[in-house]
């Protein structure tokens, strides 16, 4: 390596024999690369997934549609596999850790003195001073935008580089073994500091002293001879250890006998001044931001220049120069000339306390205000019940601001034990609400703290949001029995809590919107399959065709020939979101996909969603898959009274058994209401909940349906389109909080109903959704999609209460709702008769049915059919019709007396049939007989007209008046 103008070089034959130390693998590279070896590259790199900025090697595979920009391209690449067109290192292993490789390389050859930094907060910001005090007295780099990740060394040190006097570096630590150890191997520090430990990420660890001896592997690398570590002397667990192998100094502003510490501190708005102590000299220090506990950083900065021989006055100078930048402990003016304090990027515990202080240290003139808006702290596991828990004492009983405001999650517990100590605080789950409240309250010159996390619940777009004078927040419009009820409020853009039982919306948002709903579109689909005679016992070979359907899809991995159960392959298609499970059990049963989604459209329209659509079985990211809220809730509820489907999504783990080779493999899930990942951690526990069915994709974003049981009561919530990341799961937080606000319903009283109520709420159920509604739209859309088949399907449901319900008084109101509908739609269907649902396209008009008639499963009956009853003794086809299996009977047909029709028969229109039909036939009426008659007098006579035309004739053909 060499340098040329002050910058680094290094060769393409250097960074070859970083990459591997095998003679053999390197002959070959050398081979291929030919005249490249001798070409003079300038490391000069960015992240993996910035192409544009690359010069030199890139590392990684590139991405379907990407390319490396035409006037840019890099020398050579590493990668697993060939990139067209750029001579190629080819992998087995991650490129990133050739990336690595090529760290180590730079760093053995270029070697600037080095310090690594960490601790469990304040990391960045004493990084960041410690960088300002060394760039006084040489050149320094260091790690930016807070890249303390294994990924951001890597970039640290390969960026553009030259000669460097020193490198000031952040690690940062999530869990165990996360490549500390690895990293300070490769930088080598001389210097290495821990500014303090805290509760981030302790759920990984268990303890803090767990935390210390992780932490402490970012000395692994610093010689033990030579090296210096620097402890925080106030920080509990770092002065229980005692066996350190290097040598310690110590800072500290509490302990006066450490070797760095501090006195005659003074606050201001402006700023913090005071007395640096180190050993045996003093010299006076001023800090451009406010808040005690940046006194800790300052004094790390200080110990670490003073071990590097730098002299009191440009370390001074260079703490005097010190900027905060990001999201950390900005403090400027703006909205209505307020002071903002805006420290958005981390918090735990003792980061939430410390900007606590920071607002109280703050002065404030006579009228002046002090508001802290809080916001939930990620990362906590196990653990975050209680640290939230003990913010909020602590926050109640040492602090007294003005107002407290909260946004999301856990944060909650802030403002209630705020509001306990009789204090003011309001809390927001809906961000709208959030916004709007705020800009609502804020007064001319308050002083208003913003803490919170920019990754948990989108905190720091909401502050720019209350902040910007232009901004007006779009109040969200609520629905429901409880829609006033703050708790029930969600961030995400459309939400419900349904009571299955009643019919009754408890609270939604946007519940008739359509979304996207992803896989959610798969309850139907497994609904439908239950009710048109797919049993869980049924055994299912796997049909080729299904892997057609299932490319680009995420599958299960069930082949072509094996033999499942078809509640195995049904439970795959909903928990495991298996789509070659669910393709393989429809086209086991249909002739094609086509066919079982006519089907599935039935089932739909007789759930009462009217306003739910799909193009096929599983939910995808393209048009043609809709529905909404409200239609979600009405086919869940309907799949709820379902037996077979209440087992099968009851079951979180199952023994799935390929039938003909024996094999078994135990499939487990791990509930996202039961989860035990840090990234949802405090969803746990909801007792009786049913996980149903959650599914995603870029279109529909995060959509989640479950349901719990109250009683004999379920409840189903549904939320749709909740954006997601790995530090804010929406869509959990807000369906736990629905499920469990359920807990504190009151009982609704039974009531004693006359007939006629009954008649009337028999009416008024059928068409509520309808009466609710004043979207002229959604009006129009249901027209279209014919509503009366929504109350023959409302036929159906009330036909099952009657017959499965342990409530007497809830079979008696079902059976009569049942018996008003049939007035309505002058249908005779028995309600207790051997017969199957069957579908009905144009509803239940005029259709009657022999009480003692059977009927298979999966038949289609039209308007206006007769299957009746023969009871005359001497006919020799009396009896009542037994209708076999998938029969269609066309408008109008007549089947009477004790015939058999077959499975799979078609019945065409206006058929009369008295006689048995074989399986597999159609019956068709003859050929019409055609009539000639000349003269045709086709005037329809009133009634009032036809009886005068019958006085008439009977008087002419008594040939006088009438006696």
């Amino acid at each position: 390596m060499t340098e040329c103008d002050g910058k680094i070089i290094i060769t393409v034959d250097e960074i070859l024999r970083g990459m591997t130390d095998n003679e053999e693998e390197y002959a070959r590279a050398a081979k291929q690369f030919g005249a490249l070896l001798d070409i003079k590259v300038e490391t000069c790199f960015d992240r993996i997934r910035d192409l544009g900025d690359l010069k030199g090697v890139f590392f990684g595979d590139l991405k379907n549609g990407e390319a490396f920009p035409e006037d840019n391209p890099p020398v050579f690449a590493v990668s697993a596999k060939d990139i067209p067109g750029i001579p190629t290192f080819v992998v087995k292993e991650a490129p990133i850790f050739y990336w690595r490789r090529l760290a180590r390389v730079i760093a053995d050859k270029f070697r600037p003195r080095s310090v690594v930094i960490t601790g469990s907060y304040g990391k960045t910001t004493t990084m960041q001073m410690t960088c300002s005090v060394l760039q006084q007295a040489g050149r320094t780099t260091f790690t930016p935008n807070n890249e303390n990740t294994n990924i951001g060394q890597v970039w640290a040190l390969t960026r553009p580089l030259v000669t460097y006097d020193y490198f000031t570096c952040e690690l940062g630590l999530s869990q165990k073994n996360y490549y500390m150890s690895e990293w300070s191997k490769i930088i080598k520090p001389e210097i290495c500091v821990i500014v303090n430990i805290g509760s981030p990420h302790i759920e990984n660890f268990g303890d803090k002293s767990q935390i210390l001896e992780e932490k402490l592997h970012v000395a692994d690398g610093m010689s033990e001879e030579k090296g210096l570590l620097i402890l925080n002397a106030d920080d509990e667990t770092s002065m229980a250890k005692k066996d350190y192998r290097h040598k310690i100094k110590t800072i500290a502003v509490n302990t006066k006998e450490a070797d760095y510490t501090c006195r005659d501190i003074a606050m201001s708005n402006d700023g913090i001044d005071f007395v640096a102590v180190c050993r045996d000299r003093e010299f006076n220090v001023h800090l451009n931001l406010t808040g005690k506990h940046n006194v800790y950083s300052a004094l790390a900065a200080i110990a670490v220049a003073d071990s590097f021989g730098v002299s009191d006055d440009k370390i001074a100078a260079g703490l005097a120069l010190y900027k905060t930048s990001g999201t950390r402990q900005n403090v400027y003016t703006a909205y209505k000339n307020n002071i903002i304090i805006e420290d958005c990027f981390g918090a735990s515990l003792e980061a939430d306390i410390v900007m606590f202080d920071m607002l109280r240290e703050f002065k404030a003139e006579e009228g002046q205000r002090k508001i802290a808006v809080l916001g939930h702290v990620p990362r906590m596991g196990r653990l975050s019940d209680q640290v939230h828990r003990d913010i909020a004492k602590k926050l109640a009983s040492d602090y007294d601001f003005d107002m407290v405001v909260t946004y999301g999650g856990l944060s909650r517990y802030f403002s209630e034990e705020y509001k306990k100590a009789g204090k003011s605080a309001y809390h927001f789950y809906d961000d709208e609400e959030f916004v709007a409240f705020l800009k609502e309250n804020i007064r001319e010159k308050d002083i208003i703290l913003f803490k919170g996390v920019w990754k948990t619940y989108n905190f720091t777009r909401h502050v720019r949001r209350i902040l910007n004078p232009d901004y007006k927040a779009q109040l969200p419009k609520y629905c429901g029995t409880y829609a006033d009820t703050a708790s029930l409020h969600t961030t995400s853009p459309s939400s419900l809590l349904f009571d299955a039982s009643d019919g009754r919306i408890v609270c939604g948002k946007n519940i008739h919107t359509r979304y996207n709903p992803a896989s959610l579109i798969t309850i139907a689909s497994v609904l439908t399959l239950l009710e048109n005679g797919m049993k869980p016992d049924d055994i299912v070979t796997i049909p080729g065709a299904a892997s057609a359907f299932t490319k680009g899809w995420f599958v299960y991995g069930v082949k072509a020939g094996e033999r499942y159960r078809a509640g195995d392959l049904m439970w795959l298609s909903l928990k495991k979101s298996g789509t070659d499970a669910l393709y393989s059990l429809i086209l086991s049963e249909y002739e094609s996909v086509e066919a079982f989604m006519k089907l599935w459209r039935e089932t739909v329209l007789q759930s009462g969603a009217v306003n739910t659509g799909s193009i096929g079985p599983y939910g995808k990211d393209s048009d043609g898959y809709y529905s909404t809220a409200f239609d979600l809730a009405l086919i869940i509820s309907r799949a709820l009274k379902n037996k077979d489907f209440l087992s099968l999504i009851s079951d979180d783990m199952r023994e799935i058994t390929e039938l003909t080779s024996g094999e078994r493999k135990r499939e487990s899930l791990v509930t996202f209401l039961n989860t035990r990942s840090e990234k949802d951690e405090h969803l746990l526990y909801t007792p009786g909940v049913i996980q149903i069915k959650e599914g995603e994709n870029h279109i529909s974003r995060k959509c989640v349906a479950a349901a719990v049981k109250r009683g004999e009561k379920y409840y189903v919530s549904v939320v749709l389109g909740s954006v997601e990341s790995h530090f804010n799961m929406f869509s959990y937080d807000e369906t736990k909080r629905m499920l469990d606000f359920t807990e504190t319903l009151p009982l609704v009283k039974k009531e004693e109903v006359s007939v006629k109520t009954i008649n009337n709420a028999a009416f008024d159920s059928a068409y509520e959704y309808i009466d609710s509604i004043n979207d002229p739209e959604l009006l129009d859309r249901i027209l279209e999609n014919n509503y009366e088949t929504s109350l023959g399907g409302s036929f159906w449901k009330y036909r099952q209460i009657h017959l499965e319900s342990k409530d007497p008084l809830e079979r008696k109101r079902a059976l009569l709702k049942c018996q008003y509908i049939q007035r309505v739609m002058c249908a005779s269907v028995p309600v207790n008769s051997n017969i199957h649902r069957f579908g009905t396209p144009h509803g239940l008009t005029g259709i009657h049915i022999s009480a003692r008639a059977k009927i298979g499963t999966g038949c289609t009956i039209l308007q206006g059919v007769t299957i009746g009853s023969n009871t005359f003794a001497d006919s020799k086809k009396s009896g009542f019709p037994v209708i076999g299996n998938n029969v269609f009977i066309g408008a109008g047909a007549k089947i009477i007396g004790g015939v058999t029709v077959g499975d799979n028969v078609r019945i065409g229109a206006n058929c009369i049939v008295v006689e048995d039909v074989p399986a597999n036939s159609v019956v068709v009426m003859e050929k019409p007989k055609i009539i000639s008659k000349p003269l045709i007098n086709n005037k329809f006579l009133s009634p009032d007209e036809y009886d005068k035309f019958i006085e008439e004739q009977l008087f002419i053909r008594g040939g006088g008046e009438q006696t």
